[in-house]
């Protein structure tokens, strides 16, 4: 298992769906909806465990084919947007385990954080008002409007990174879907995959490590911010609060 080379990282990167929030079935029943209402043709039913983290335009493209969907990628993004939006309203943000003591302890040790994911721009800027982000993070984006290429690419990370001012090998990126985590790691981010689905450990590869969820997380950094404090003068890092 692979450590990395800070006591602390200098800046955390974080996915959206799935490890900051439980909305990845919000994502994937708004999509099930658009595929309901435009297929022209019958077709094997899609398995979220396949889909999840990919980009949207990966995720239409296919669709589109298998299901015979006759608007185009923009409009069936449009589309799942609006209904996603309801339900979130409906829900209300609901936060994965552990995320607020996470995030809380990371704010007080001064670490810039981001919000790195592939949804598009319309469900991102929706679920970061409910959310409340700007309480926590400095910025947030999505793989599909504000880089080159989104997930698996390394791209949103490598912005995630730029925005902050820090090197991406200087990050910790925390990912919940082999995607995402192919994305970070090709970023050259220290990338930790907290599954939000039982998947096969193989599937998470380019992950550094896998855990079990965000207060394993917490508590691994809190270890080696204890352990490496006697370091603090000379790397300037933060040592993460209890």
């Amino acid at each position: 298992m692979t450590q990395p080379n800070w006591s602390l990282p200098a800046a955390v990167l974080f996915d959206m769906d799935g490890t900051l929030l439980d909305s990845e079935h919000l994502h994937w029943d708004s999509a099930m909806e658009v595929i309901a209402e435009f297929r022209r043709k019958e077709a094997p039913a899609p398995r979220i465990q396949d889909w999840i983290g990919w980009n949207e335009t990966e995720f239409w493209n296919t669709m589109r084919k298998d299901f015979g969907l006759e608007p185009n990628n923009d409009e069936l993004t449009e589309y799942r947007s609006r209904i996603f939006e309801r339900m979130f309203e409906e829900e209300g943000p609901q936060w994965m385990p552990g995320v607020v003591p996470l995030l809380e302890s990371l704010h007080r040790a001064g670490l810039p954080m981001a919000v790195v994911t592939a949804a598009p721009r319309q469900q991102l800027d929706v679920v970061a008002a409910r959310g409340n982000f700007e309480r926590w993070f400095r910025t947030w984006l999505s793989g599909e409007t504000d880089a080159p290429r989104s997930k698996p690419h390394p791209d949103p990370y490598l912005e995630g990174a730029r925005r902050l001012g820090v090197d991406p090998a200087d990050c910790l990126a925390i990912e919940d879907s082999p995607t995402g985590a192919r994305s970070a790691a090709a970023a050259g981010c220290y990338t930790v995959a907290v599954p939000s689905l039982p998947l096969p450990a193989e599937r998470f590869a380019e992950a550094h490590r896998i855990m079990l969820d965000l207060r394993e997380v917490r508590m691994w950094l809190l270890e080696r911010s204890t352990s490496h404090a006697r370091r603090r003068t000379q790397s300037q890092r933060a040592v993460l609060p209890q």
